[in-house]
């Protein structure tokens, strides 16, 4: 009978003490546990408690590609991306026109308010110069002023956190208002609305794909009107060397404004890290038809404070 008793106890005791035992860890919960400590709790963060710099995102650019990144700022932060010099040329057939020109200065402003939202202006050049000659007179001007200003914003829905893995995705919106501010002869003097729709997705061997479907409220070539636009992009891209990213890019618009044909455009260009707040880029953008420019030629620079 003491036997069984004394059975019964250490069964009890050793019951108890299973319990409160905490339960081994498996890899799988070791790795969800790890997941979340390395991704702190940001959304408290705004513009007036910034983002520690140890928890920032890697930066993340909207140049000099079309195509633009769904991460935004970090709360408290600011962005300055900004084209240095761009050359471009451009013919247009129905009025036999050959156009070429230097646009300088071309600054976007985006500044991150809350942990997925940021703000931004733009202007669409600081000064232009363009000389057009009239194939059929052999006429030729001149342009040279201060270009259109776009204002607006973006909101992360997902993604803009976390450590790059295979098959991550995210996604923004980002409206754009443009404000007619360019002199006469360099803008159309009306306010035109874009709807920016960036995506990325993460793929294998450190390759990152991304599009980018954009609706848009834009006045006709002939500036009588407004017109329905959509643009796209499909970019791929990949880094070259350490420190050193490279992309190829598909670009088009159309619109809904009859006898008028869409645009299409073949990029190239690549982006250098200097330190994790200092870039400078090129790029190269080729037209593929006659509705679209010829040759651009693209350099600038982005500063993160």
């Amino acid at each position: 009978m003491k036997a069984t008793r004394l059975t019964l106890g250490f069964c009890l005791c050793m019951s108890l003490f299973a319990a409160e035992a905490p339960a081994p860890a498996t890899p799988e919960l070791a790795a969800d546990k790890a997941e979340k400590a390395e991704k702190p709790d940001k959304s408290r963060y705004n513009l007036f408690n910034p983002v520690p710099k140890d928890q920032m995102r890697e930066m993340d650019l909207d140049r000099p590609d079309k195509t633009n990144s769904p991460t935004t700022i970090d709360a408290g932060h600011f962005q300055l991306e900004s084209t240095l010099a761009e050359y471009f040329r451009e013919r247009d057939a129905a009025s036999h026109t050959r156009t070429a020109g230097w646009d300088f200065g071309l600054p976007n402003m985006r500044l991150g308010v809350l942990n997925d939202l940021e703000l931004n202006t733009s202007l669409n050049y600081c000064y232009t110069e363009e000389r057009t000659v009239d194939g059929a007179t052999g006429q030729v001007s001149h342009q040279r002023g201060l270009g259109d200003t776009v204002v607006g914003g973006k909101y992360n829905f997902f993604g803009n956190d976390g450590e790059d893995h295979l098959l991550k995705t995210a996604l923004a919106i980002q409206p754009q208002f443009k404000i007619p501010t360019a002199h006469d002869g360099l803008g159309n003097g009306k306010p035109e609305l874009l709807a920016i729709i960036p995506f990325s997705l993460t793929l294998p061997k450190e390759f990152s794909l991304a599009l980018q479907p954009t609706p848009g409220w834009e006045r006709s070539s002939a500036n009588t009107g407004y017109v329905t636009s959509f643009q796209s992009t499909v970019e791929l891209s990949h880094p070259l060397v350490k420190n050193l990213d490279a992309y190829v890019e598909h670009w088009f618009r159309v619109t809904t404004e009859k006898h008028q044909k869409g645009q299409n455009t073949l990029d190239f260009g690549t982006i250098y890290h200097l330190t994790h707040n200092l870039t400078v880029d090129t790029a190269v953008n080729l037209g593929l038809n006659q509705a679209s420019r010829r040759v651009e030629w693209i350099t600038g620079v982005t500063l993160r404070f």
